[in-house]
């Protein structure tokens, strides 16, 4: 059922792009997303679609008290695909955000590095509690038991068709996601 609304908010969106109504469709995304207008813009990998990702997610952990330590170098050759880019930071970064604020506001540390046709993807933030691990998911309380590793599994999913490798640690307290993933030979 989500899918099938989000499509039609998709297509709704693409039309009023394709009849040039950029204002009427930013204004529908904003709803869409409970978005303010207000935007910042202080982050530039050269990457449009990290970029866009990354801006969002550093608002919104601002203004739920969460820093947000980052460093990047030139992602502009990165060869992943737009949606792999948005499953694999999205989901991330909220599971990053989400166990920040059962801390009252902390901080992540993100790594995105592109290198010698590998990228580089390191996220870290603290937990409250140690979190066991078992494969490539984590188990951690959630409200929603049906949403349980749903994230992580799209993550895994991602790193694995792109020829890549990941692990997840818990030790002393901060949660850590790591991953390499091979960037396809130009």
């Amino acid at each position: 059922r989500q899918i099938h609304d989000y499509k039609n908010q998709l297509n709704c969106i693409r039309g009023l792009v394709d009849d040039n109504r950029t204002k009427e469709a930013l204004r529908y995304i904003g709803q869409l997303t409970g978005s303010l207008n207000e935007s910042i813009h202080q982050i530039n990998t050269g990457h449009p679609v990290v970029n866009v990702l990354l801006n969002q997610k550093y608002q919104s952990a601002r203004e739920q008290q969460i820093s947000m330590t980052m460093t990047m170098n030139n992602l502009s050759e990165l060869s992943l695909s737009e949606e792999d880019i948005v499953t694999l930071l999205a989901n991330l970064l909220d599971n990053a955000i989400e166990a920040c604020l059962k801390l009252h506001g902390d901080r992540i540390q993100l790594k995105m590095v592109l290198e010698e046709g590998e990228l580089f993807l390191s996220i870290r933030n603290p937990v409250e509690w140690e979190v066991k691990i078992s494969g490539k998911t984590a188990a951690a309380a959630k409200e929603k038991s049906g949403e349980h590793g749903l994230g992580l599994g799209n993550v895994d999913a991602v790193i694995r068709k792109n020829r890549g490798r990941s692990t997840l640690q818990c030790q002393e307290g901060w949660f850590c996601f790591t991953a390499v993933i091979l960037q396809p030979q130009r």
